[in-house]
This record gives structure tokens, sequence and C-alpha cells, in this order.
């Protein structure tokens, strides 16, 4: 069974495969599923994974897929919401998601870890 099918058997909200032309290029296109239980839809190809990933992301918090759609979870702490963010999303390897939840528990979680979520926007992070 090729990684794109065993990503897909676990129904994560969103993933990214890398695709080869016949001219030797490659691309990546970001996938996320626009409803629990629903298709994969494009959010795009592009020059690297990590432009992919942050594509089909942010289509998926469009869906509702990786935020709450109610506006008063938006109270959530930043330290939860990160959280189930480590739960929710698939990545391609285990030491890619062991250093960014190293990176958010050593600088996101101490700067921002009791915030609302919804305050948790460029001011901040800027700040």
């Amino acid at each position: 069974m090729d990684a794109a099918r065993q990503r897909r058997r676990g129904r994560p909200p969103g993933y990214s495969i890398r695709r080869v032309y016949p001219s030797g290029a490659v691309r990546w296109t970001g996938l996320y599923q626009e409803r629990p239980g629903g298709r994969y839809l494009s959010a795009g190809t592009f020059d690297t994974m990590r432009e992919a990933d942050l594509a089909w992301m942010e289509k998926a918090v469009v869906a509702g897929r990786l935020l709450p759609s109610d506006p008063r979870r938006e109270l959530t702490p930043f330290a939860d919401f990160v959280d189930r963010y480590f739960e929710q999303v698939v990545f391609n390897s285990g030491n890619t998601k062991q250093t960014y939840h190293y990176v958010a528990r050593a600088h996101l979680i101490p700067a921002f870890g009791d915030r609302a979520l919804r305050d948790v926007d460029r001011e901040a992070v800027a700040a």
C-alpha cells in the first residue's frame, strides 16, 4: 500500500504529496479534507512541501477541520490548541513531529500558552 493511501486510512485533516513530472521537476500538492469523513480537495501545488503543508492547513482551518468553528471555543488556551494540533496533524516523519513539538514547547507555549487562541495574532507574535 502506498504512503498516500496509508495516510488516507487514518483520515487526517490533510497531507501533502510529492509529484514528479516527466521533465524531472518536483512539486508538492496539499490536500485537505472538506469535512470529517469527506473527500480530499486540493489546496494547490507548490515548489516546497512546507508551502503545500501551510496551504492545506489554511484550507482545513477554513473548513473547520483544525480549529473549532464555534467562536466561544476561540477562548481555548493556545497551549491546549497546540496539544490538539499535534494529535490531529500527520507528519511525514517522526523526527519532524518531535522537532516541531520541541519548538512549540520551548518557544511558543512559554510566550503564548495562557493566551486565548483568538488573541495570538501577528501583532502578538511581533511583540
